[in-house]
């Protein structure tokens, strides 16, 4: 069982989890396996996970959207934004992204403080300095897709960000498998070749891919019996 990339299990094993971001790791970082596993690095969001249940990227906030910039220069790696109605925790978007709405550029995130007041002023440190100047400019904020990742709800309108191998810790970062042979938790009886999507009743868990618009997990290597793990290929970038 070949490590494609042996330093990075030795900052983080393939089995463990960190309460801080590893030194020489970068969330979302992938590590591959000689036999078509791939794992990419998340961090947990508010709700501790099992091993084998579907995990989903957290949905956007609302009032993070469509924010107003102070008057910036080129060159400027600070950016102020003022909040629209909901508070922000201390790096809640580190490595995430400023998308510029008028602009067509995203700028990644590399710190920010916690702004409290719901309709305050956060200023946002930027890893890159901004290539075009900013007046009143409407910008986004946006996790990182690995951010913050919580369990599946049964709503097949989410986007899939994997499958942990471990229990994880509220908060932790870890290892989240998106590629290759999986143990999944079925919702239904699913016939082995077929395609899986998020299962609609049970979170966590999978069902055959049977509409227009659902994303596509992967295929089962074996049959899928219901209430139990059985083997799927993933295909998650």
């Amino acid at each position: 069982m070949g490590n494609v990339n042996r330093d990075l299990v030795g900052k983080l094993g393939l089995l463990e989890q960190s309460a801080t971001l590893p030194d020489g790791l970068e969330l979302g970082q992938k590590l591959e396996y000689v036999d078509g596993r791939m794992f990419r690095l998340a961090k947990n969001g508010a709700v501790a996970l099992d091993p084998g249940k579907l995990v989903i990227q957290e949905d956007p906030e609302a009032n993070h959207t469509a924010l107003v910039t102070t008057d910036v220069a080129i060159g400027a790696t600070q950016v102020e934004v003022t909040l629209g109605g909901t508070a922000i925790t201390a790096n809640q978007y580190q490595d995430g992204f400023l998308v510029v709405r008028t602009a067509g550029i995203a700028y990644k995130i590399k710190s920010h403080p916690a702004q409290a007041t719901t309709t305050g002023k956060v200023k946002l440190t930027l890893y890159e300095p901004l290539k075009v100047a900013l007046a009143s400019a409407e910008c986004d904020l946006v996790l990182h897709e690995l951010s913050g990742v919580i369990l599946s709800k049964a709503d097949q309108l989410d986007i899939p960000a994997g499958v942990p191998l471990i229990t994880v810790t509220i908060g932790y970062y870890f290892w989240i498998q998106r590629r290759s042979a999986a143990a999944i938790w079925m919702d239904e009886i699913i016939a082995r070749g077929a395609g899986v999507t998020i299962g609609s009743s049970v979170p966590g868990a999978v069902e055959l891919l049977d509409a227009a618009g659902e994303p596509l997990i992967g295929h089962m290597i074996e049959a899928g019996v219901d209430t139990k793990y059985n083997l799927v290929d993933m295909c998650l970038s």
